[in-house]
This record gives C-alpha cells, sequence and structure tokens, in this order.
C-alpha cells in the first residue's frame, strides 16, 4: 500500500513539473528581423497567450513574447495587468510586419490588428525603433521558427 502512495505522489509531482515547462513556453527562439536578434518565449496554447507578458516587472533588453496562432485571424490585444511598456508587431503568415503599436501598461483599451495575423510579437517599448525596423520588414529566420514550432507555414 505504501509503493503505491509512494509512485502516485511521485507521478504527480511529474506531472506537474511538465505542465510548468508548458506554461512557460519551453525553450527560447532567437528571431531574427533585420539583422537584430530578439530572444522571444513561445506562447501557444491558449493559456499561455491569455497571461502573455502578465505581472512581470521587467523584461531583458533583446527578449519579448512571441504570440504563436495556427492561422491567420484578426487579432486584439490589450495590456491588463501588464506593467512593462511594451511594442507590439502584428505579423502575417509570411513573417511580414504590417502593424506596429506602442501599448501603455495596464490599458485595457483592446488594440486590433487591422488585417489577419498569425503572430504577435511583444518587446520593451521602442525596441523596434531602436533595430531600425518598420512596418514590411520581416522575420528573416521563418523557415526556422516553422520548424522549432512544427509548424507549416
Amino acid at each position: 500500500m505504501r509503493w503505491a502512495t509512494f509512485v502516485t505522489a511521485v507521478l504527480i509531482i511529474a506531472g506537474c513539473s511538465t505542465a510548468e515547462k508548458e506554461e512557460d513556453g519551453g525553450k527560447p527562439f532567437a528571431l531574427e528581423i533585420r539583422g537584430a536578434v530578439v530572444w522571444v518565449e513561445i506562447a501557444r496554447t491558449e493559456q499561455q497567450r491569455a497571461r502573455g507578458l502578465m505581472f512581470r516587472k521587467k523584461l531583458p533588453e533583446n527578449a519579448g513574447m512571441l504570440f504563436v496562432y495556427d492561422n491567420e485571424d484578426f487579432r486584439r490585444f490589450w495590456m491588463k495587468n501588464t506593467y512593462i511598456p511594451l511594442s507590439l508587431a502584428y505579423i502575417d503568415s509570411e513573417g511580414v510586419i504590417f502593424q506596429i503599436e506602442e501599448m501603455e501598461p495596464l490599458d485595457e483599451t483592446p488594440v486590433a490588428s487591422m488585417r489577419p495575423a498569425r503572430f504577435v510579437l511583444e518587446v520593451n517599448r521602442g525596441w523596434f525603433r531602436k533595430h531600425g525596423i518598420g512596418i514590411g520588414d520581416r522575420i528573416s529566420n521563418l523557415a526556422a521558427l516553422y520548424r522549432f514550432l512544427g509548424m507549416e507555414k
């Protein structure tokens, strides 16, 4: 009986550990845009996308979060419970940035994409400007990103 209890406890702990790894997006990916590299956490599940960068107090200089969707659709983002001033880029399936927005901490006003997006990239406010990245620029290593995600274009 004790052995069964021990095995059950080990399995529960192992399950929690796996769930935690899935929640934090796992291994970061070095996303390249116009020669600039930003290390992104991947938010791919509904739970990861809902949490995003909420409750964090800081974000390293060349770090961000890439929200990944299975298809292109109109997206809406807000800054509920998000304390870091962010810049946000809506990106299509071809990796092209078509909209950049400056987001205010804790602002719950939704900011909608002007057209369907497959990806949304959040970085520290001003990161795009600092690196000379604008509308029409694209993810340089898009094929590697799709492979990393195990997705098709």
